[in-house]
């Protein structure tokens, strides 16, 4: 996999995450001119079962960290510095139009908010930003993770993992709304046990390149894809949704994609970062009635799509001039 299709996998990654937090409340779905719907349940809300952004993002950093962990040339903790700095960033252009709105007490709020919010820990100004932190803390530790990957059995270290993202997944749905999400020091090592599995599915990949060369089948990948989406959206369960995510990456990777295609998906892959950490801004905090004004969920989708994606070139050009100067 290069990494140009890396960036594009990127780039469907936050288009289904911004279509998922979008439509996978049923209020806001049911506010929309549905056209569609089934038993009563409106179409987009049931298409969000497809869209598992944070599968994507784990599996792409386990692929991406293995690999380069085998070339001896990462730096995980400038990695995640310049990941922080460039939230940051994002927090700066945007908090202080939430205090402007909705007056200082909320944003920024007291100062155990500003730390809890600036670290990942606990995250109430941006909901969206809640793996920032599981994901950097699985970063520092994919040093060890790989020394026992490649030290042990992969298939039990596999199995092992599996187990402990369906525990976790289990605790997650069963204790989440009454403790976990109001407790994030319990609540961020389970995520952390939790995304182990979709991490070490990236390294199979680069450590079993066969498993991505031996499905070219040209044009047939975009039709199993398709199936596959459409059983995907009749279960309801996310127990599957890394499944479904790493068979996505796979038959993408082979499948012929048209240049029109693969332009649009690169250049939104390159503001994927930008658009994760300010979409929410727009979406749901700020701007709400305003993006659900254009009634029609295609519409919809699409105005938050430029909006999200002009505003994170903006973040982008000054992400890119602070870097610069403080990582000379």
């Amino acid at each position: 996999m290069s990494k140009e299709v890396s960036i594009m996998l990127k780039g469907i990654a936050i288009l289904l995450m911004l279509f998922l937090h979008l439509f996978n409340n049923l209020d806001n779905a049911m506010v929309c001119n549905n056209l569609l719907m089934i038993d009563g349940v409106p179409l987009t809300y049931i298409l969000t079962r497809a869209a598992g952004p944070v599968p994507f993002y784990i599996i792409l950093s386990g692929y991406g960290m293995y690999l380069i962990e085998h070339k001896r040339k990462y730096d995980v903790v400038l990695k995640l510095k310049k990941l922080y700095l460039h939230y940051w960033i994002s927090l700066c252009c945007l908090i202080p139009i939430g205090a402007i709105m909705f007056g200082m007490d909320k944003y920024p709020g007291s100062i155990s908010a500003v730390l809890s919010n600036m670290t990942g820990y606990h995250t109430t100004w941006n909901a969206t930003i809640w793996f920032l932190l599981p994901y950097a803390l699985l970063a520092l530790a994919s040093k060890q993770i790989w020394r026992i990957f490649d030290s042990v059995n992969v298939y039990a270290f596999i199995v092992i993992t599996l187990m402990l993202n369906i525990v976790c997944s289990y605790v997650i749905s069963r204790f989440g709304t009454v403790f976990l999400y109001a407790n994030s020091w319990a609540y961020i090592p389970v995520l952390f046990l939790q995304m182990l599995f979709p991490f070490s599915l990236g390294a199979c990949l680069i450590r079993y390149p066969w498993i991505i060369s031996k499905c070219k089948m040209g044009g047939v990948n975009w039709i199993i894809l398709l199936v596959l989406t459409i059983c995907h959206c009749c279960i309801v369960t996310s127990v599957f949704d890394n499944f479904y995510v790493l068979a996505f990456i796979i038959l993408f990777v082979n499948a012929p994609r048209p240049k029109l295609l693969e332009r649009f998906l690169f250049e939104v892959g390159k503001r994927s970062t930008s658009m994760w950490f300010i979409h929410a801004y727009f979406y749901g905090m700020y701007f709400h009635d305003f993006i659900y004004s254009f009634k029609y969920p295609l519409l919809i989708y699409v105005v938050l799509i430029v909006v999200s994606y002009v505003s994170a070139i903006v973040v982008d050009k000054i992400n890119s001039i602070v870097q610069k100067v403080i990582f000379k």
